[in-house]
């Protein structure tokens, strides 16, 4: 098979020209007052959430804002204390935020307060918003829960608990599959009751889980194990292939056929981006030989064919864009480092929150370029 091997965008690179033709602006942006916090959107990005706090040096209230994909405020809410992140349900029903004393908030579509309650950390949602699953971050659970889940109604289903502490998490569509890289160096997979189906320990206390879309999720871990920095399991825990991303993985996404990106980044070997088909068969990879000072995000659409990530070039923050057969189909550069992105199920809408208080949104198939003032 044809591996396509993209380098670096200088001034000498056949790609530098397909990237400039690829060079996207927003289609609308928005402006906030203060520090960007967090983003959530739904699967469409037709709903986008979004949290803020004040300049260090001013006082005021964190607040969350939702719009809706024309750049509209639906509706806004001032918090009386600093917001750590926010989920929103796939079809755009609820939107939940978890604050630093541990409170969760949930809300309906319309900004109507449905219930606060406490929830073990860092929240995820179901794609129906019916289950909320949350992680204590930290390196020892907290009052022996590392992974709570709540109904719709704030109401605890069940809890799970790992002496080291939860490093990374992810939940299938439905919230019937859990998994989660503990601080120990464990793989550990829940299902939808919180029972251990299995655990694997892989020896490294760094790292980042993710499940593959759809019904019977595959589970894809990323590590800095030489020659296994990524590893694709089956619900049962059986390793279906595994492969190595040259210094480690730092970040990965799966598609609902299996295909998967995973993204490394660090001072030696710069910046990768490695693109695996179902079969753990390289497709394609890019590589800048600089690395980024800031964490990289790669994203992938739910069919695959579109893969997204935010890297450095030159020292610029810079997202690209590319098809299934790494063809550069966009290329977008930020004023400020990005701090959360969401792309849509279909990879054709992007909304990006950076450090400099904005909120862009592109519509990749649109043809109108606007910014909102």
């Amino acid at each position: 098979m044809l591996v396509a091997v993209l380098s670096g965008l200088g001034a000498c690179n056949p790609e530098t020209q397909e990237a400039e033709r690829a060079e996207r602006r927003p289609t609308w942006n928005r402006k906030f007052h203060g520090e960007m916090l967090a983003l959530g959107a739904d699967a469409q990005t037709a709903l986008m959430v979004v949290g803020t706090a004040p300049d260090v040096k001013e006082r005021g209230e964190d607040h969350i804002y939702a719009l809706d994909g024309e750049g509209t405020v639906l509706w806004e809410e001032p918090l009386d204390r600093r917001l750590l992140r926010i989920a929103v349900a796939g079809d755009g029903s609820r939107i939940v935020a978890t604050l630093v004393d541990g409170t969760l908030l949930a809300w309906n579509a319309h900004g109507e307060r449905q219930w606060d309650g406490t929830c073990a950390g860092l929240p995820e949602i179901s794609r129906s918003g019916d289950r909320i699953v949350c992680w204590n971050s930290g390196e020892e659970s907290v009052g022996g829960i590392a992974i709570e889940a709540l109904d719709g109604r704030g109401r605890r289903l069940w809890s799970f608990d790992d002496p080291g502490g939860i490093w990374d998490m992810a939940i299938a569509e439905d919230a019937g599959t859990v998994a989660a890289l503990t601080s120990a160096g464990n793989v550990i997979v829940l299902d939808g009751r919180g029972r251990l189906l299995w655990r694997k320990e892989i020896g490294v206390l760094v790292g980042t889980v993710a499940l593959a879309p759809g019904e019977d999720p595959t589970i894809a871990v990323g590590t800095g194990i030489e020659g296994e920095s990524v590893a694709v399991y089956d619900r049962a825990g059986k390793e279906i292939w595994a492969a190595g991303v040259p210094g480690g993985t730092d970040t990965i996404a799966l598609s609902e056929n299996g295909a998967i990106a995973a993204m490394g980044n660090n001072t030696v070997l710069g910046q990768r981006v490695y693109v695996y088909d179902g079969e753990g068969t390289l497709s394609w990879k890019f590589q800048l030989d600089r690395p980024a000072r800031e964490p990289v995000r790669v994203r992938i659409s739910r069919s695959g064919d579109r893969v997204f990530a935010t890297l450095q070039d030159e020292g610029q923050p810079t997202m690209l864009g590319w098809d299934s057969h790494g063809g550069v189909i966009a290329r977008v550069r930020f004023g400020a480092d990005v701090v959360e992105y969401a792309l849509s199920d279909k990879g054709d809408r992007l909304a990006v929150i950076t450090a400099g208080g904005k909120l862009l949104y592109y519509d990749l198939h649109a043809d109108r370029e606007e910014a909102l003032r």
